[in-house]
């Protein structure tokens, strides 16, 4: 198969998001499908006759679905991974290496008002691992923040910052403490 000649791609749109790259580069004129995941974009793929169309996806999907891997490694930067979790409905014990993931929202936006928030985990010398924000869609800056830190929710620490989150934002999830990935 010549990439130039693949006319259309299916794959998540974060898989297209992390390969745009590429794409651009090897295959310019192919449209772009998003699908629902990246093994439903390698069935689609296996029922099309011809080799103008392509899935982006896992090695062991080509497998699975009968393709051919045409390219490795298409990700436009080699710091791109995909995670993983496995869910249940209680935590993991504490191991003494866990993190805790949380999300809130704050009662309106204004200056300071995450910084606020974020102090209470400086005080206590909790580092957060990651913070993201999306939109609630109801105001515009009414956000979902998104917080993974260090520790677990039974530690004192952690545990006392949730309580104290409480009474500044206006709804905490926490999603849960699990044991952090190894390096």
């Amino acid at each position: 198969v010549i990439l130039s000649g693949i006319t259309d791609i299916y794959s998540h749109p974060q898989a297209l998001e992390q390969c745009q790259q590429f794409i651009r580069q090897h295959c310019p004129k192919a449209k772009k499908h998003m699908m629902e995941s990246t093994a439903v974009a390698a069935q689609n793929v296996s029922q099309i006759s011809g080799d103008h169309a392509a899935a982006i996806g896992r090695v062991d999907l080509g497998k699975l679905f009968g393709l051919e891997v045409i390219q490795k490694s298409i990700q436009d930067s080699r710091q791109n991974y995909t995670r993983f979790i496995m869910v249940s409905r209680t935590d993991h014990p504490p191991t003494g290496k866990d993190k805790t993931s949380m999300v809130f929202s704050l009662e309106k936006d204004r200056p300071g008002g995450l910084a606020s928030i974020l102090q209470q985990f400086a005080e206590k010398d909790i580092n957060l691992t990651k913070i993201e924000s999306r939109p609630r869609k109801t105001d515009m800056g009414d956000y979902y923040f998104f917080i993974d830190c260090v520790g677990h929710r039974e530690d004192h620490s952690v545990s006392e910052v949730l309580r104290n989150l409480q009474n500044k934002v206006i709804a905490l999830r926490i999603l849960g403490s699990y044991p952090r990935a190894g390096k």
